[in-house]
């Protein structure tokens, strides 16, 4: 970012937030703002020169406009109607039900956790035997799923296990990301 920007960011009160592969949540939304501000500019077709500063600035607005309006399906409103309590649609009040859309946020958590926990394998880790370790590594816009054989140090009460990387180090990850060495032959 350039110190121009940064200066204009810190003058107006914007806070800097991180958009890296590993902050999901951030890119997409950054990534359907994009989508949607192409898609209007490439439908409207300018005349003359100056109405390109009116259709980017349109093309700004209208985008605003729309990320506020659109209908979130995890909080079943959309976000402007939440935060001025006012349909912004319909051009009627709302009232937000927080409690509702707390407990239909902690049902869909839930719902991720009981999946995620269904892929785990049951099995009793001990010290000294084999594991396989998952990594991802991403190869272009390709994640790959590989295994590396390792030793466990010992079991925790946690759901966690130790493993040693190399002589020395040591490692405590969630039994989530290993399997038995011996089902990986089979």
């Amino acid at each position: 970012m350039g110190y121009t920007f940064a200066h204009l960011f810190r003058v107006l009160g914007i806070k800097d937030v991180p958009t890296t592969y590993k902050n999901t949540q951030s890119n997409g939304t950054i990534k359907c703002m994009h989508q949607t501000m192409a898609t209007l500019l490439i439908s409207w077709s300018p005349l003359t020169p100056q109405d390109v500063l009116h259709l980017v600035d349109g093309g700004i607005a209208t985008t605003v406009y729309l990320m506020r309006s659109t209908m979130s399906t995890i909080l079943k409103a959309n976000p402007g109607a939440l935060l001025f309590s006012y349909e912004m649609v319909l051009n009627i009040p709302l009232i937000a039900e927080w409690q509702n859309i707390t407990h239909n946020r902690e049902a869909l958590v839930n719902n991720a956790l009981l999946k995620s926990n269904q892929q785990c394998i049951n099995h009793d880790y001990f010290a000294e035997q084999q594991v396989m370790k998952y990594i991802k590594t991403i190869k272009g816009n390709l994640a790959v799923k590989t295994f590396r054989p390792l030793e466990s140090v010992c079991g925790h009460a946690n759901g966690n296990i130790t493993i040693q990387l190399r002589l020395g180090v040591t490692e405590q990850i969630n039994i989530c990301y290993t399997i038995p060495y011996k089902d990986c032959l089979v």
